[in-house]
This record gives C-alpha cells, sequence and structure tokens, in this order.
C-alpha cells in the first residue's frame, strides 16, 4: 500500500512550511505538495519514481505531487521546506519541475549554506505570518534552485 500525504497532515493549517530535523526511513509515499529536503548529514538512499539515489551532504531533492518516494536512511539532519503550488510563481515552478530531469543535484557548499539561510529566514517570516515576505523568499529559494540546476545541465559548477 502507498501512502497519500495531505498538506493538512504535513503542513497544517498553512499552504507552506519548513522544518529542520533529523529523519528516518519513510515508506513509498506521494503528497499533495512539492518538497524540497536540503541533505546536511547523514547516509542511505532516496528511491523516487523506482530509480535509487545514493545521498550525500549537501544534496538537494526536489519531489512533485506526483513523484511515488521511499526514504532509506537513519539520522539523516535535514531541512525540508513543503509547499502548495499556488503560493509561488507559477512559472518559476513550471521551470523547476522541467529542468528537474532527475530528483536530486550535488550543491556546492557555498549554496548549501546560502539556502539553509533563506530557509531559516523564511522560517521566520512563516512564524511571523508575513506572507508576503514568505512569498518572495519562496521565489527565490525556487530561483537559486533553477539557477543551480541550470548550471549542473550545462556541465559548469555553481
Amino acid at each position: 500500500m502507498i501512502d497519500k500525504y495531505t498538506r493538512l497532515q504535513k503542513i497544517n493549517n498553512k499552504k507552506i512550511t519548513v522544518k529542520e530535523k533529523s529523519i528516518d526511513s519513510y515508506p513509498t509515499h506521494r503528497h499533495e505538495f512539492y518538497e524540497i529536503e536540503l541533505i546536511f548529514s547523514g547516509s542511505g538512499s532516496y528511491i523516487i519514481d523506482g530509480v535509487e539515489q545514493k545521498i550525500e551532504n549537501d544534496m538537494l531533492f526536489f519531489l512533485t505531487p506526483v513523484n511515488f518516494h521511499k526514504v532509506i536512511i537513519k539520522g539523516t539532519k535535514v531541512i525540508t521546506l513543503m509547499f502548495m503550488g499556488e503560493v509561488c510563481d507559477n512559472n518559476m515552478l513550471f521551470k523547476l519541475s522541467s529542468i528537474f530531469d532527475s530528483d536530486s543535484v550535488k550543491l556546492s557548499r557555498e549554496d548549501a549554506e546560502y539556502l539553509a539561510m533563506v530557509m531559516h529566514e523564511f522560517n521566520l517570516a512563516s512564524c511571523d505570518n508575513d506572507d508576503e515576505y514568505s512569498f518572495y523568499l519562496l521565489n527565490s529559494i525556487l530561483g537559486k534552485i533553477c539557477k543551480i540546476k541550470n548550471t549542473h545541465r550545462h556541465g559548469y559548477m555553481s
């Protein structure tokens, strides 16, 4: 059986959330929201749509509502950003979804630190219920990921 997580189960009453946590394995599942996971430390693998991807430090996973995935790890430290599609620029989301021919990208240390800092700032804005600032921060995160992924696709390091 494949679980399906809803917004109310994982994001609560908001349409977006950021959590820094240690995670363990999850069975195969999907959800009705987008998820970005930034790996800081740990080992294991993600199995996304039947394809296994080993995790490394400073790796980023981008998961859409159509991805089935399973996580086989223990005590891995991550920042997870979960959001509904309507809370960001739809053109940015479409672009990001179309350039992710695989569901992960290995980040430079600097890019991982930048994204972690913006996600932390996003968490503060969310706690203050500053929806407009949260919208801009989310689009900044998505824009940075687009730039990183395009750089990797063309064979350059970020």
